[in-house]
C-alpha cells in the first residue's frame, strides 16, 4: 500500500533542503559562522583607524563599542561596503538582527558585487529562518 503525503510534509522537506543548500554555499564560499570583520577602510587614516578599533573591539567581543567604531569609520567614508558589513555583523553578534539586516542591504546598495555584503546578509537571515531570501542572497 502507498503512503500518501501530506502537502505540508513535502514543503517541509523541500525547505530542509533549501536550508542544508544554503549552508553548504556558506560553506563553500569560505564564510566560516561567526563574526567576520575586514580591516579594509578605504579613503584616508580617519576610516581605517576607526575600522581597525572596530575590529579590536568586536575580537574583545565589545559589540555595541564596536558599532560606535565602525559608525565613525562610515560617517568617514560612506563608500567603503566592508564599514557597513562590519557594523552588520558587530551588531548581529549583539543580537540586533534587523538593523545587521539594513547595514548588510546597505553594504550592497553601496556595492552591489561586494560578496560579503550578500554573504552575511544570508547568515542573518538564515539565523531568522528566512530560507528563500538566504538562498537567493547566498547565490548572489
Amino acid at each position: 500500500m502507498a503512503q500518501k503525503r501530506s502537502s505540508g510534509g513535502i514543503e517541509m522537506r523541500i525547505k530542509t533542503d533549501q536550508m542544508r543548500r544554503v549552508i553548504v554555499v556558506i560553506l563553500l564560499s569560505g564564510v566560516v559562522a561567526g563574526p567576520l570583520f575586514a580591516r579594509r577602510g578605504g579613503g584616508g587614516g580617519g576610516a581605517a583607524d576607526h575600522t581597525a578599533k572596530g575590529v579590536e573591539l568586536a575580537q574583545q567581543k565589545q559589540y555595541d563599542a564596536a558599532v560606535v567604531e565602525f559608525t565613525k569609520a562610515i560617517e568617514a567614508n560612506p563608500k567603503d561596503p566592508r564599514s557597513y558589513s562590519n557594523r552588520g555583523t558587530a551588531l548581529r553578534a549583539a543580537g540586533k538582527l534587523a538593523e545587521a539586516l539594513a547595514d548588510f542591504s546597505k553594504a550592497i546598495e553601496v556595492d552591489p558585487k561586494d560578496f560579503f555584503g550578500y554573504m552575511e546578509r544570508s547568515q542573518t537571515e538564515l539565523t531568522l529562518n528566512q530560507s528563500d531570501a538566504a538562498m537567493a542572497d547566498a547565490n548572489k
